[in-house]
């Protein structure tokens, strides 16, 4: 988070300065901006994206088991109960029953 904000403002501000600041070394900064992208890392992204979308999708109806079932079936992959859920409480997105 602190990392993302220097790059958004690195045009505005010298960057030795905000991580004086911000209380970062310029080298632990130019480590997180020089790092790229596992495949891992983009599946986390990839399943993060598609919980909140499936949460909407289903007019925040479905929680973490019906969510993880829909994953497993988009994905084709096996995902976890115990990493959907983290995510719904993360984003504070709770199941809501249908009014009658």
């Amino acid at each position: 988070m602190i990392y993302s904000f220097i790059k958004n403002n690195e045009q505005l501000f010298p960057i030795e300065k905000m991580c004086k600041v911000l209380q970062v070394s310029s080298g632990s900064y130019y480590r997180w901006k020089k790092q790229r992208i596992t495949a891992r890392m983009q599946l986390k992204i990839d399943i993060k994206e598609l919980i909140k979308l499936i949460y909407f999708e289903s007019k925040q109806r479905y929680g973490s088991p019906r969510i993880t079932l829909e994953l497993d079936m988009q994905t084709k992959r096996r995902v976890k109960d115990k990493i959907v859920f983290p995510q719904l409480t993360l984003y504070f997105l709770f199941a809501y029953p249908k009014r009658i």
